[in-house]
């Protein structure tokens, strides 16, 4: 069972000591939100994670491209490679309306995520959310940006919930090499596809794919 810390502030600093063979990386990790399967807007860019790691801190930030947004529950979620870890939040923007952190969130399609941040504010959508997280576990380290994320169950390690600012359609969106279903009765969205760009150089050694539709 995953062990999980929540430490909330405008700038929360959680930093533990660890051996000396963890490394720092000094490049982010950049992945583009480029394709969906909501009809109409199947191609284009939608957004941005970006995981930079410093020590055993990892810094997450979901960056929505312009004309689109995130919002409601799970607006942004991800599977991390750690059984043990620490979070704190950091920001989000137009204004800190923050609601939750939630631990083994299910995503409509995408399977459960060990960490998602909601905002219930049906009147807020956000451009930009960024949390960090921190590894306790000592004997598993994280030494890059790639170490950071794994596959749910389902098969994805990251996921959005995505909407389009001039027309009101939402979806979810995820990214990893699994199978989604149709959200369950009464959920009204398309599903997006969440692209992740050069994910696959950056962690070779396990051959993603985006899985779209």
């Amino acid at each position: 069972m995953k062990i999980h810390t929540i430490l909330f502030g405008a700038i929360c600093a959680v930093i533990l000591a660890f051996s000396q063979n963890a490394k720092a990386t000094v490049i982010p990790f950049t992945s583009t939100l480029n394709v969906s399967n909501l009809k109409g807007m199947e191609t284009g860019d939608f957004g941005t994670v970006t995981v930079t790691l410093s020590g055993q801190t990892a810094t997450i930030n979901f960056t929505a491209a312009s004309g689109f947004s995130f919002g409601d529950g799970s607006s942004a979620a991800v599977n991390l490679n750690t059984d043990s870890f620490t979070e704190a939040f950091v920001s989000e923007s137009p204004s800190n309306n923050f609601d939750s952190f939630a631990f083994n969130q299910h995503v409509d399609g995408w399977g459960t995520f060990d960490l998602a941040v909601d905002q219930h504010d049906f009147s807020v959508h956000l451009t930009s959310i960024t949390f960090t997280v921190t590894n306790t576990d000592l004997a598993n380290p994280w030494a890059t940006n790639g170490d950071v994320l794994a596959f749910n169950t389902n098969g994805f390690d990251a996921a959005a919930h995505i909407f389009a600012d001039s027309t009101g359609k939402t979806g979810f969106a995820a990214e990893g090499e699994g199978n989604h279903h149709a959200p369950d009765s009464g959920a009204t969205a398309a599903l997006l596809g969440l692209g992740l760009a050069g994910l696959a150089a950056i962690r070779a050694r396990f051959g993603r794919n985006l899985i779209v539709g």
